[in-house]
């Protein structure tokens, strides 16, 4: 693909801005109308970070405060809330969305207690997230998620509190080995959940990196700005150092200089999967996706961390998919190029493969 010229960069600029203005007013009338219907529901409020587009946030304290709880002596599966049910499991076979662990009870409310050396804190789940965490435990293959490890210890645990009409039900999570304890066996949980949960109650750790680009992949459910799956370009200029995906794939699988940092269960091929992390390059690997953390790497055009917008557009030209902070350009099919951006400028990149 030739690079643009003056003119028409000027032209696509103008093209975008209308576009943007557009779809801005479009997720305004349509915010208005999930407030309405969240109202109506008597759901909770979504709060989020302007900022880092959080997919829990602070609620004020519940109801259901844990003052005046003996925390040590407490009863069921969550010593902070004793009157919580446990979710139990008929087997441990199947999906656990076979067993409807909820019956036909609908989830009104998700929070997430969290009891850290600092302190409790409670986070309310954004209604829009709940089918996210709901499917993501439904999701898990209760033969093929079984984590077979020692019992992690207690500074990683929270609770995910599913609030039901009637009824609340806490599943224990541990954030330190991505595992749901479950009628007492564990069981790893999916990608979605440990990126959100670490996201939220580690933002300054490396799995959280995970999390904020998850985040703004769930704009891929929203309008987006541009959308063009027929523009083609040279794949060339869409390696990253170089090397397209199943480059980097072979030089990071067996490579000493990256660790194992966490599993995860794939619901995409029921298997246990291994984050790898080169902590000194910024680089992870999933098994379908490597993720460029920092700034040590680039593109032919020189495209990197802290590249801005208009560099970006001016060297690769428009991408096939715009959203408000992610741009995706298709190598193939099943390969794709995604830039994140904040403020403006790469925030990470990513090379995956579907």
């Amino acid at each position: 693909m030739k690079r643009l010229g003056k003119m028409e960069l000027l032209m696509m600029s103008v093209l975008m801005i209308v576009l943007m203005l557009i779809t801005v007013i479009l997720f305004y009338v349509r915010d208005i109308e999930r407030d309405q219907i969240d109202h109506r529901n008597a759901l909770p409020e979504a709060e989020y970070s302007n900022n880092d587009h959080h997919l829990l946030s602070p609620s004020q304290q519940e109801s259901e405060s844990s003052n005046g709880i003996d925390k040590e002596s407490g009863s069921g599966v969550n010593p902070f809330y004793p009157e919580d049910l446990n979710l139990q499991l008929r087997s441990d076979q199947g999906k656990v969305k076979d067993q409807q662990p909820f019956g036909n009870q609908s989830i009104r409310k998700i929070s997430i207690f969290v009891n850290t050396s600092k302190g409790e804190e409670t986070f309310s789940v954004a209604p829009e997230t709940y089918n996210i965490i709901v499917q993501a435990l439904y999701s898990v293959d209760l033969s093929d998620a079984k984590a077979h490890i020692p019992e992690p210890s207690k500074d990683g645990t929270v609770f995910i509190r599913f609030h039901t009409d009637d009824t609340v039900y806490s599943v224990p999570y541990d954030l330190n080995t991505n595992t749901y304890m479950l009628s007492g066996q564990r069981y790893y949980a999916t990608y979605n959940t440990m990126a959100y949960l670490n996201l939220f109650c580690r933002p300054e750790t490396t799995l959280a990196m995970l999390g904020k680009m998850r985040a703004m992949d769930v704009g891929t459910d929203e309008m987006p700005y541009v959308s063009d799956q027929s523009v083609q370009y040279d794949v060339k200029r869409l390696k990253v150092q170089g090397n397209n995906f199943e480059e980097w794939s072979n030089q990071i699988e067996g490579n000493n200089e990256y660790k194992e940092l966490v599993n995860f269960y794939s619901i995409r091929s029921d298997k246990i999967k291994t984050i790898l992390v080169n902590e000194h390059s910024g680089i992870l690997f999933t098994g379908a996706s490597v993720f460029f953390t920092k700034d040590g790497v680039k593109t032919a055009d020189g495209i990197t961390i802290g590249t801005s917008t208009y560099e970006v557009m001016s060297r690769l030209g428009v991408p096939n998919l715009i959203l408000q902070n992610k741009w995706s350009y298709q190598v193939d099919k099943e390969r794709q190029l995604h830039l994140y951006f904040k403020e403006e400028k790469v925030m990470y990149m990513t090379l995956t493969r579907y």
